[in-house]
């Protein structure tokens, strides 16, 4: 009816299993979410929605994200029919609030450029006996050095850049938020 399809990948997943389980008689529902949120990452919408509430978000058919998506309710007591369109609407809001609190976290990671938050990585431990994650990033871009001997064409200099920023997301609001986004979000930013 939409023209949508669910992009929920159930082998790589347990979700639906998890559902199913806590569904004693499912309804599946169907929301949506304003449009103005699909300008975030793909990424983090589909964590926001999935991850937190359970719901199951939608592509359209040429491959773009849907601002609409799926969720699945206990259809357990008989009042929930006439409800239907409150627990939509309820679920609606939860979704806004979830998608704007990572609009927020977003705008304030983009507020500091990528190069500025690698000073960040010192604050970070690693491990104890081997430093920051700014150490790691500094010992993984020798290595790099190394091997790039071996790879013909390479550019060095963006090789380099590559190993700068290799850990820099980690101090970012979003992956704070959403640690799933770790080595994500950085190409974003």
């Amino acid at each position: 009816k939409n023209n949508i399809e669910i992009i929920q990948n159930f082998e790589d997943s347990n979700m639906l299993e998890e559902i199913v389980g806590l569904c004693e008689k499912p309804l599946v529902l169907q929301g949506s979410f304003d449009k103005k949120f699909l300008d975030l990452p793909d990424d983090v919408i589909i964590l926001t929605l999935q991850n937190n509430q359970k719901f199951f978000c939608c592509r359209n058919h040429d491959g773009s994200l849907s601002n609409i998506f799926i969720f699945v309710i206990n259809k357990n007591y008989p009042q929930i029919e006439s409800n239907l369109e409150k627990i939509i609407n309820d679920n609606q809001k939860i979704v806004k609030a979830r998608l704007s609190d990572a609009e927020f976290f977003i705008n304030e990671d983009l507020k500091q450029n990528l190069d500025s938050r690698i000073i960040n990585l010192k604050k970070i431990i690693f491990q104890k006996e081997l430093g920051s994650l700014f150490d790691k990033s500094q010992r993984i871009k020798n290595l790099a050095k190394i091997l790039a001997v071996f790879v013909p064409h390479c550019e060095i200099a963006l090789m380099n850049r590559a190993c700068e920023l290799l850990k820099v997301d980690l101090s970012t609001k979003a992956v704070a938020e959403l640690p799933e986004l770790q080595g994500k979000i950085g190409s974003f930013y």
